[in-house]
């Protein structure tokens, strides 16, 4: 198994157990915030702090108001919120910080992402999403490939 390898795009993949201090002192209370948030006042209040943690994010924008609105559906639909655990973390130097988180619903398994940026003077939430395609990846991956 590789846990630390570098790609030729200078990516480098991480255990979980491993750091990148300078993003990782951001971005892991940043992330582990956003869901306790979730657990204690829920969705809404969680997805609006965090896009509101970015001042160039505009939180009235449609694909905002869209994805709050998706946040609040899983939460609404998906049963009590269970918990969270690091699936993957990946760094582009100093610069970019990846994180891949699996949440557990009652009902149904999500994947989290979280894209921090240093621009230097300080470290931002760049991007985050979710998505539910994380168990076809993993059916896709336990499959026997033969040619």
């Amino acid at each position: 198994m590789i846990i630390n390898s570098k790609h030729e795009n200078n990516w480098i993949d991480i255990d979980p157990g491993s750091h990148s201090e300078l993003i990782d002192k951001f971005a892991e209370p940043f992330i582990d915030a956003f869901f306790k948030t979730i657990r204690a006042k829920g969705a809404s209040v969680s997805i609006e702090k965090l896009l509101a943690s970015n001042p160039d994010i505009d939180t009235s924008d449609p694909a905002a108001i869209n994805l709050k609105r998706r946040l609040v559906s899983i939460h609404e639909n998906g049963g009590r919120f269970m918990g969270y655990r690091l699936l993957k973390k990946r760094f582009l130097d100093d610069d970019i910080g990846v994180y891949s988180y699996l949440v557990k619903y009652e009902k149904n398994f999500f994947r989290f992402g979280f894209t921090f940026y240093n621009n230097g003077s300080s470290i931002r939430l760049f991007k985050f999403l979710f998505d539910d395609n994380i168990d076809t990846e993993l059916e896709r991956s336990t499959r026997l490939h033969t040619e």
